[in-house]
């Protein structure tokens, strides 16, 4: 990643500089170390010799041969994420969907197959991120309830349990409560034990047994109680006392039944991306994605044959998107690229290989005062001014991801070629253009 550095009112036009000589880069450092590092700054060991004009260009995304660009979204959902939210407040209502469809029949013991049968209780077991919580100061209380209405993991909804199976009322159909859990205040033990527990308020033996057999019933859904609250899920087990059964041996077990199934629903849907920008993150998560082209020549100057010596793509972060949707934490992200056209394949776009790809964070605070991103692109940019003028060279097709997707609710969205002028992507170059000689 490059050296941070403010483009001012002149990234909205392509600009050059010229570099001559060592006095010349002496300047650029000094002008650097008073105002902002320039381009040139990182690697002026690589810029060609003095006696070749090196320039700077800035390339907005609307000056490229091509530039196209959009949001896709769905790389990772509700169902398929390491995380469940509970949250009831003034932006947000979720609900954490699960099944306990791991409870044995039979289990092993010394080589011998015991029967499951006669369990003397159950409770639900819920962990969460203590670095990502909100509640009310006094604490804050979960019920978990037997679902009226089965639910499929992939397509449930705020509104629905599947496609085309809507909820009798929005956000699940509760039926008989299961259990109720506590968290109490921070800074009580519960915070440090990261676990509320709630013991089953229904008979566990035929309960058990009925999910066994229907490999965990309809599900449970897990419903915050009080206002201002907003917790971040990331373990559901449900755990038992029980009999095994051999013959005439017993043996009293306990074990922990993990639950699968897990999505949560909430309202309201995150907004769909506008046609300017990128977006980047979110459930379901989304990616940015864009094709450019530089032109050939740019100002004058060669750049189809020049000598790349530092080439880096600068992304505008927007505005914070509105609650409940500002992302929540810093987050890794990366550059990826793309392996064919993604306005034919849409979100099934391969993604190729690139050990090199650069890494950025996405810190929301940072993000908030409108720091650019700034990804190395120098490699790439080498290849195509190293392609023949008389070919055409490959459109270069990118994208911005999370590493992995799906790690928040929340995401952060950076300009597109239709954003305002502004809010554009750019290409910044530190080039010699080739020289020309004459055979007398």
């Amino acid at each position: 990643m490059s050296p941070a550095f403010s483009p001012g009112p002149g990234a909205r036009r392509a600009r050059r500089r010229r570099v001559r000589g060592a006095a010349a880069i002496t300047l650029l450092v000094l002008a650097a170390a008073c105002t902002e590092r320039s381009i040139t700054s990182p690697n002026e060991g690589s810029a060609p010799g003095s006696g070749a004009p090196t320039v700077e260009i800035t390339i907005p995304a609307d000056s490229m041969t091509v530039w196209r660009d959009t949001t896709y979204t769905g790389f990772a959902t509700p169902g398929n994420v390491a995380f469940w939210i509970g949250a009831k407040t003034d932006s947000l209502e979720s609900r954490p969907l699960l099944r306990i469809a791991t409870i044995p029949d039979t289990l092993t013991i010394d080589s011998l197959a015991f029967v499951a049968d006669t369990f003397r209780d159950a409770q639900l077991r819920l962990t969460y991120d203590t670095t990502d919580i909100v509640i009310p100061a006094g604490g804050t209380t979960f019920k978990a309830y037997v679902l009226n209405r089965s639910y499929d993991a992939s397509r449930a909804t705020w509104d629905q349990a599947a496609d085309g199976q809507p909820w009798d009322s929005a956000g699940g159909e509760l039926g008989p409560l299961l259990a109720t859990l506590t968290l109490k205040p921070l800074g009580s033990d519960s915070v440090v034990n990261d676990t509320i527990t709630g013991d089953s308020e229904l008979p566990p033996d035929s309960l058990l047994k009925a999910w066994r057999a229907s490999g965990g019933g309809h599900g449970i859904i897990v419903v915050p109680q009080d206002a201002g609250t907003r917790v971040r899920f990331i373990q559901a087990v449900l755990a038992s006392n029980f009999d095994a059964v051999h013959g005439d041996s017993v043996r009293k077990l306990y074990q922990y039944f993990p639950a699968s199934g897990q999505t949560f629903i909430y309202s309201p849907s995150p907004p769909a991306p506008s046609p300017s920008e990128l977006r980047v993150g979110g459930v379901p998560a989304g990616r940015g994605y864009f094709e450019f082209l530089p032109p050939d020549s740019m100002e004058g100057y060669r750049l189809r044959g020049a000598q790349i010596s530092r080439a880096e793509l600068v992304f505008q972060p927007l505005g914070a998107p509105a609650a409940p949707f500002r992302l929540e934490r810093a987050v890794t992200a990366r550059l990826t690229a793309l392996a064919a056209d993604f306005f034919q394949l849409g979100p099934k776009t391969p993604v190729a290989g690139w050990s090199s790809a650069p890494t950025f964070s996405m810190d929301p605070d940072s993000l908030a005062t409108g720091m650019p991103v700034r990804l190395d692109v120098t490699t790439l940019l080498r290849n195509w001014a190293a392609t023949p003028a008389d070919s055409t060279p490959q459109r270069i097709r990118l994208g911005l991801e999370l590493l992995p997707d799906g790690q928040t609710l929340g995401y952060w969205s950076f300009g597109g070629v239709k954003a305002p002028a502004d809010a554009r992507p750019r290409l910044r170059l530190l080039v010699t253009p080739p020289v020309p000689f004459t055979v007398p």
